[in-house]
């Protein structure tokens, strides 16, 4: 499921003009541990959509999809809030799933680069109890 995520969204993205790679550091409350992210996102229909690959030493590693939209706060600053799905494979137990809602900044340094920060919470869909709680993350995207 991760490989067909990722292609697909990188298929889309070769159609339209810009795509963000995005790798973020932060910290899961659910399980109080850091959590490593890797995201890939593209504006389609004035929507951005991200996948993401994220994961939790000795605890799980979770792969997502989100849909939100951007708007831009003064000229160097970005809120996207997001919607979207996540399927959590832990290291011990079944394989979950999770709504999860959230919002990211961005401030720009460059054309290309920016700064990012996010805050998503996850509710509970199926066998996904354990991991319910909020994940805050800070990095640097990169759009080419």
């Amino acid at each position: 499921m991760k490989k067909v995520l990722f292609t697909a969204l990188l298929l889309a993205s070769a159609s339209v003009s810009a795509t963000d790679l995005a790798l973020s550091v932060g910290r899961d409350q659910a399980v109080r541990k850091d959590v490593t992210a890797l995201s890939v996102g593209t504006s389609v229909v004035g929507l951005k959509a991200t996948a993401s690959l994220s994961t939790v030493r000795d605890t799980y590693s979770a792969v997502s999809g989100s849909v939100g939209k951007s708007f831009d706060v003064v000229k160097s600053v970005s809120v996207t809030p997001s919607i979207g799905l996540q399927r959590i494979n832990p290291d011990r137990g079944i394989i979950g799933y999770a709504a999860v809602a959230g919002v990211e900044g961005a401030y720009a340094l460059s054309k290309d680069t920016a700064l990012v920060a996010s805050f998503s919470h996850r509710y509970d869909v199926k066998d996904a109890a354990a991991f319910k709680g909020n994940q805050v993350t800070a990095g640097l995207k990169v759009s080419f």
